[in-house]
């Protein structure tokens, strides 16, 4: 599944112009790796501390100043590990030009200053049982961390 995703996602970026993929640790690494890989394209990621050991860095992975970057996650739901990027990376001047994550849960768009692509969006809704369950027997799988809430879902 993680491979169908990386591929969806990668034929959206095959024709955008950008630098790198940045993962958003720790869910985005798997996808942002997988996505590197089939757009050949390097990828870095950030740490949220700096390192004290070693090679004391905040960003691994080669990169320039004020490069052309995409951000890779797993799940938003308030923007907050999005944010925190935005924050971590604009000391190195790069240039945010999207974020693309495999499930969008967030009832209201979070303002950061890039869009945000998903794979599949999920709201808040009132469905019954009968709709919830398929829905979240193919959820499941991909992102195993959300809980069987009311919850309505559609691909995007």
């Amino acid at each position: 599944i993680l491979e169908r995703i990386a591929f969806v996602i990668s034929e959206e970026l095959k024709h955008i112009e950008f630098d790198r993929i940045c993962a958003v640790p720790t869910g985005g690494l798997p996808i942002a790796t997988i996505i590197a890989l089939h757009l050949k394209k390097p990828m870095i990621y950030y740490r949220n501390k700096q390192k004290k050991h070693g090679t004391l860095k905040t960003i691994e992975g080669d990169w320039e100043t004020g490069e052309k970057i995409v951000l890779i996650d797993d799940v938003v739901t308030t923007g907050t590990s999005l944010n925190e990027a935005f924050e971590i990376l604009k000391f190195a001047k790069f240039d945010i030009l999207r974020a693309h994550v495999i499930v969008d849960r967030s009832e209201k768009k979070p303002n950061l200053g890039f869009d945000i692509f998903s794979c599949l969006k999920m709201s808040l809704g009132f469905l019954g049982k009968a709709i919830l369950k398929p829905c979240m027997s193919y959820i499941s799988p991909i992102c195993p961390v959300l809980e069987m809430t009311t919850i309505s879902c559609s691909l995007l």
